[in-house]
């Protein structure tokens, strides 16, 4: 009779012990599933944030050569600016050539 009542207990118990491994099991896999998800979400941050890589770099070749165009467009406008200071020398030599 106390075997019986020890045996029941044992069984009792590893039948605590299996409930509580497939709950375990459960939340393992639970937990699997959210690492898997949250692996998807960062590979589509990773290709979102390439995508804005790639266009923050190409913005920038397009602000370098805006930048060029401005550097040759203030060189050009030093030039005439010199251009016409000379002409503009020239002019009253001439005039005061003229006058005398």
């Amino acid at each position: 009779e106390d075997s019986h009542t020890e045996l029941e207990a044992v069984k009792d118990q590893l039948s605590d012990l299996v409930d509580a491994a497939s709950q375990h099991a459960d939340h393992v896999q639970a937990l699997q599933g959210d690492v898997r998800s949250l692996r998807g979400q960062l590979d589509a941050e990773h290709e979102l944030l390439a995508a804005r890589t790639s266009d923050l770099e190409a913005m920038r070749g397009d602000l370098q050569a805006t930048l060029s165009q401005l550097e040759h467009v203030t060189a050009s406008k030093e030039s005439l600016k010199e251009q016409l200071a000379k002409q503009g020398r020239e002019a009253a030599s001439l005039r005061a050539e003229a006058a005398d």
